[in-house]
């Protein structure tokens, strides 16, 4: 499901998202799936999008991952090939949260792209780009007990 989430059923975005908030969580990120549809009386809603009280669209992301006091990771999950519009849209609104963030203290902001494509030669300024190849090592971690590494590659570069 990770790794070929198109496999898995017929919704292969959503398992993928759902993968992936799991391999946050096991990598030891508290985590809110913001990407559930939810059934109501004017019919699904979907709380990916990112609004402030006025109604001033912020931004989206498909889950939020929290490092107690030291980050939090705005993520979009994407199975298809990166969107340009939608990559920088989630760089916005990184740098919205980080802006919004010195409010009350210092906290690292990550925009990341999750994907399970091989994208190891892609760059895109201002985000993170977590393909099948560092999904890969990311597990390993895990398996290995190594949570913290789990963690740190999700954020950083040049693992």
């Amino acid at each position: 499901m990770l790794f070929e989430p198109e496999k898995y059923g017929k919704n292969p975005n959503k398992i993928f998202e759902n993968v992936v908030t799991w391999l946050l969580s096991l990598a030891g990120y508290d985590t809110i799936h913001l990407g559930l549809e939810i059934k109501g009386k004017k019919g699904k809603e979907s709380f990916d999008v990112l609004r402030e009280e006025s109604g001033y669209e912020i931004g989206c992301a498909d889950i939020i991952a929290y490092e107690e006091n030291k980050r939090l990771l705005l993520i979009d999950c994407d199975i298809g090939s990166i969107d340009e519009k939608k990559s920088q849209k989630l760089v916005e609104t990184g740098e919205y949260f980080l802006d919004q963030s010195k409010k009350y203290g210092r906290l690292e902001m990550i925009p990341v792209l999750v994907t399970p494509k091989d994208w190891r030669h892609r760059v895109e300024k201002g985000l993170r780009i977590v393909d099948c190849n560092t999904l890969e090592i990311i597990f390993q971690e895990i398996v290995k007990g190594n949570r913290k590494k789990a963690r740190d590659t999700f954020c950083y570069f040049g693992y």
